[in-house]
């Protein structure tokens, strides 16, 4: 067998740096960051514990290639949504996808809300999440702006806090009754419920 192309050796290091992460977003929206080990996440994900520090520096690093890998790809998503040109049904939408999100990536969504809830938060949450906040809020703003809807920037706000308090309320209780609710009730506060 000839030894591997540099264009292979960089496949297989780009897959095993994927399963690593896939690994510890599992374990960590499992178990929690603080009582995660690197041990445990090279264990599940079928690597040596040394070969883990050829990816990452540390279990911080890992965290944050783990926070801006998962929020990139669901950005991607959001940004697809905003080119609704419909105010009203691009807010439909992204209630939707949210619904979904929690729904399908509860690792990630229990991660993200137990470390923002701690007290010493972890600094790339409020880093990415400012980050990204100030990136879609222009365009959020503008497209309820153009949608007449009153106060928008308020909205905006109110809008966050709901689908906040939505996400928590779901990630702690998995009521998918209650859930429905408040997604019928933002929606009715918007008009939102025929789009």
């Amino acid at each position: 067998m000839s030894p591997k192309s540099s264009t292979e050796l960089e496949k297989v290091r780009a897959e095993s740096r994927k399963k690593i992460i896939n690994t510890a977003l599992k374990l960590f929206g499992t178990y929690g960051f603080a009582n995660t080990s690197i041990s445990q996440i090279a264990k599940e994900a079928g690597i040596s514990k040394g070969l883990m520090y050829n990816y990452f520096e540390s279990k911080d690093d890992l965290l944050e290639k783990v926070i801006i890998q998962t929020v990139d790809e669901m950005q991607g998503l959001y940004v697809e949504l905003m080119m609704e040109p419909d105010a009203r049904k691009m807010l439909s939408k992204m209630i939707d996808f949210t619904v979904e999100y929690l729904r399908t990536e509860k690792e990630f969504n229990i991660l993200m809300t137990s470390l923002g809830l701690q007290k010493e938060s972890h600094p790339i949450i409020k880093k990415i999440a400012k980050e990204k906040i100030g990136q879609m809020l222009p365009v959020f703003l503008e497209k309820l702006n153009a949608a007449g809807i009153p106060d928008a920037e308020t909205e905006i706000y109110i809008i966050g806090a709901a689908m906040d308090g939505m996400a928590v309320q779901y990630l702690t209780t998995e009521d998918e009754e209650h859930l429905e609710k408040v997604v019928k009730a933002i929606k009715k506060k918007y008009q939102l419920e025929n789009l």
